[in-house]
């Protein structure tokens, strides 16, 4: 999670979907800042990853198109 903004940015959670939900804490960024957490997860076939940054819109944006991304992970054994 990046705060792109020119301000900082309240505390919020990243909402992480793939295989079931898990919900991360991000804190307080100053502008540029970033907060990064990981997963761990058994190797299973294909699945596609979402995370949203602030996912309970606590923190106020100017754009919120941009607080999602997708990633696509295959495990090979």
């Amino acid at each position: 999670v990046k705060n792109n903004g020119t301000g900082s940015s309240a505390a919020s959670q990243v909402r992480l979907t793939g295989l079931g939900t898990v919900y991360d804490p991000t804190p307080v960024l100053v502008p540029e800042a970033t907060d990064t957490f990981t997963y761990n997860y058994a190797c299973t076939p294909a699945h596609t990853f979402t995370a949203t940054a602030d996912y309970f819109d606590v923190v106020r944006e100017t754009d919120e198109t941009n607080n999602a991304a997708s990633v696509d992970i295959d495990c090979i054994i």
